[in-house]
């Protein structure tokens, strides 16, 4: 137990990934202190992979940043990332006997105004409420306010869950505010509506019509 605690205190500057991996190979996560154990040291750097439902079940939470580099598919949407990251939060947790994973996700994107087709610097903060499930049939069976994240062999990639919620952050048409675009904004064309004109078949149908006085 001590040389747990020495450990813990070792790398919380900086929280190397191989610590973490001494801890699980030391039993620390499933031993009595990881119940009240709280990943506050690992502000620096969050581990690749986690178990969400093992530490649903022990009400773990943590805090920590990923580098958007690391998430491909959001990456391909971006003009660049300059080593960016993306400060996320995590909460695991029991409800109705599904495990459950809420976070927060605040970062910011370098994307291209499609108006000016200059550089757009666009700051999110999104929150996410996931149910971990194995199956379709299970996904379907979740409450109203859970999003299904699947787990297929126990361990989730936190880039990977991210990187999720960040591209469901994306908007459709990255543009800048009005007044902060360097392109020029015209006013749409006036649009002309023609008069309205009598339809020449009426006025043939009333010579065609006998005069009722005569």
């Amino acid at each position: 137990m001590v040389r747990v605690k020495a450990v813990v205190q070792w790398a919380a500057p900086n929280w190397p990934v191989r610590a973490i991996f001494w801890l699980r190979h030391a039993g620390f996560f499933d031993s009595r202190l990881a119940r009240d154990y709280h990943c506050g040291p690992m502000s620096a750097q969050l581990p690749v992979t986690v178990n969400p439902e093992r530490l649903a079940r022990r009400g773990f939470s943590m805090s920590g940043s990923l580098r958007l580099a690391d998430m491909p598919r959001l990456a391909s949407s971006l003009v660049s990332t300059n080593g960016d990251l993306a400060e996320v939060t995590l909460e695991y947790s029991m409800q109705q006997r599904i495990p459950t994973v809420e976070g927060r996700v605040r970062t910011q994107l370098r994307l291209q105004c499609q108006r000016c087709m200059g550089d757009l610097l666009l700051a999110v903060d999104g929150d996410f409420h996931l149910g971990v499930v194995q199956t379709e049939a299970h996904a379907a069976a979740l409450p109203t306010n859970l999003e299904p994240l699947f787990v297929t062999n126990d361990e989730v990639r936190l880039a990977e869950l991210v990187e999720d919620e960040l591209i469901l952050l994306l908007p459709i048409v990255p543009l800048h505010a009005d007044g902060a675009c360097k392109a020029k904004v015209e006013a749409a064309p006036a649009v002309i509506v023609p008069a309205k004109r009598e339809n020449p078949f009426n006025a043939l149908k009333k010579l065609k019509t006998p005069d009722s006085s005569s």
